[in-house]
């Protein structure tokens, strides 16, 4: 089964079910005058079904119309969308396939094909359809998405991971796909452990690959130590203190973590979560100047999510009374994220000292929320 949607039945409000819906939305020649019309047409008849979402009924009337029609490749499109709906994904296949062999430029029918193969766990099979109906449209979040899935769950993580992080900016399918892309990782790092573990048992880069898979297993003690062998191997290797820096500040050691993160930075200045955590540090700790340099290459790193780091450098900015940047990033972080109220606070207080008090009466009860 696959590893990126449980296999049940789909809500057709939900991510799939819209789009799924979009695609129908591709008419169809069906005669006027409504119903009447619709008891003599099996196509129209379909249509009524789909606006009321029986998918079921529709799939009826489109196999009555293929009966006498058996080359229309729209409509095997259409039969296609509605049995994947109806989560007959077995019943799909090859009405999908079918309407590709009439016509290969059918994108939907690519990319549902793609998804019915994945969803009855043939991922060897989906991958290149779905690398096929990228091919038709390029840059569809969509398919990149299930793309990314299937390598996953085909054991294949490494390929896995451009297509997720292809689709992390999208608004619909971004948090799905952070998610994904977190296991496509932790499967790419065990692969990765095995292929050295069994030529350098005790390298450096062993003991560093094996801290990273305790410390996302929760074993922060059997991390630290990990990490700690590692450098003792190779003290110029690279993620091992940002490692025993993050067990530290998940701990709330956060003098301790500081000191971790700032190692890592003298080995690779460019690391964006320590930057990004050194800079979290500084902020607390009331040195805004230092913590906006720390900020500003964490944001350049892309480390942690952009809305994050744009709320730090507000706060920052605020605290330096530098108004004009705190504005611009708060308003990117409120962009990121509109319902964190803090956001919604600190642009209150902006609003406030340039001397905007309409502005920041209406961010105040974005902050309060409703009463």
């Amino acid at each position: 089964m696959g590893i990126c949607v449980p296999m049940q039945v789909l809500d057709t409000r939900g991510i799939l079910g819209k789009l799924a819906l979009a695609a129908l939305s591709v008419s169809l020649v069906v005669p006027s005058g409504g119903a009447s019309a619709a008891q003599q047409d099996p196509l129209a008849e379909a249509r009524l079904a789909e606006q009321k979402h029986d998918f079921q009924a529709a799939a009826t009337f489109y196999q009555d119309y293929l009966k006498t029609h058996p080359a229309s490749a729209d409509v095997l499109q259409r039969l296609g969308l509605v049995e994947y709906l109806s989560n007959h994904f077995e019943e799909a296949i090859p009405t999908l396939t079918r309407a590709l062999q009439l016509d290969p430029s059918l994108w939907g029918s690519e990319l549902y094909l793609g998804m019915s193969y994945y969803r009855t766990d043939r991922f060897q099979e989906a991958i290149p359809i779905l690398k096929r109906a990228l091919a038709l449209k390029p840059g569809v979040a969509e398919t990149a998405f299930w793309l990314g899935c299937s390598l996953l769950a085909d054991h294949q993580p490494e390929a896995a991971i451009p297509y997720l992080l292809e689709v992390q900016p999208d608004a619909t399918w971004g948090e799905q796909a952070q998610s994904t892309l977190i296991k496509a990782y932790r499967q790419a790092a065990e692969n990765n452990y095995q292929r050295i573990a069994v030529v350098a048992p005790d390298s450096d880069r062993v003991h560093l690959v094996k801290a990273q898979l305790l410390q996302w297993k929760g074993i922060n003690n059997g991390a630290v130590w990990e990490a700690r062998q590692s450098l003792q191997r190779n003290p110029t290797l690279e993620g091992a203190h940002r490692i025993i820096g993050e067990v530290y500040w998940q701990e709330k050691g956060f003098d301790l973590a500081a000191k971790e993160f700032q190692a890592e930075l003298e080995i690779n200045p460019l690391d964006g979560e320590s930057n990004l955590r050194l800079g979290e540090f500084r902020l607390a700790r009331g040195d805004a100047s230092k913590a906006v340099a720390y900020l500003n290459m964490a944001l350049a790193q892309h480390a942690g999510s952009p809305g994050e780091t744009h709320h730090f450098l507000g706060e920052a900015a605020l605290a330096e009374r530098d108004y004009p940047a705190a504005l611009a990033h708060l308003q990117s972080a409120v962009e990121e994220n509109p319902g964190d109220r803090a956001n919604h606070q600190l642009l209150a207080q902006v609003y406030r000292a340039t001397g905007q008090a309409g502005l920041a009466v209406s961010e105040e009860k974005l902050a309060h929320g409703p009463q």
